[in-house]
């Protein structure tokens, strides 16, 4: 008799564990330890690394694609290029970047394409440089979502069509504060 209460019991518990769920995922906060341009090595792990097992700006942003949670990347002094094979940083997620400051904290294109892509979400960078980058509509920046720029520096980025240093959709809203756009160039 014991036996069998002890199995109705061990029953209970585990059909109560799997009517369990968890809870919605917690933000991350990744720190940038390497100026390199590589992707992460394993999306969606939670873990930004690349196959050296260094955290990159990319490899940052495509941890922090992987879910809806809002992000924090800790990007500390540095040029970070974004290599010609890398393109863009698409945003696809909420996100905040968190840079040291528009003189030591620089994201720079090399020309290759546009530096970021807000692509339908809300996105904050503070405290970074976005220059040299290239693109149909909006050389350094495409917002088709909520971007807040606050104490950021957009210069000599080029714009095929419009929006040398952004471009604003429709669809997407956008909030400057304590920041300069100058020396971007657009075709119209």
């Amino acid at each position: 008799m014991r036996s069998r209460a002890r199995i109705c019991s061990l029953l209970l518990l585990a059909s109560a564990g799997v009517m369990v769920s968890p809870g919605p995922a917690a933000a991350a906060t990744f720190t940038v330890n390497t100026s390199a341009d590589n992707p992460d090595a394993a999306v969606g792990d939670g873990a930004c690394a690349t196959v050296g097992g260094q955290c990159s700006l990319r490899a940052a942003v495509d941890e922090a694609n992987f879910d809806a949670t809002a992000d924090i990347i800790t990007l500390p002094a540095g040029e970070y290029h974004l290599g010609a094979t890398g393109g863009d940083l698409d945003i696809s997620q909420p996100l905040t970047i968190n840079g040291s400051g528009t003189a030591t904290t620089i994201i720079d294109a090399d020309d290759n394409d546009r530096v970021i892509d807000v692509l339908g979400v809300s996105v904050s960078v503070s405290d970074v440089t976005i220059r040299d980058g290239t693109g149909d509509f909006g050389g350094g920046l495409q917002i088709d979502g909520s971007l807040t720029l606050s104490r950021v520096d957009v210069r000599d980025n080029v714009a095929n069509d419009a929006g040398g240093g952004i471009y604003l959709s429709t669809n997407g809203s956008l909030t400057v504060t304590y920041s300069t756009i100058s020396g971007n160039k657009a075709s119209n």
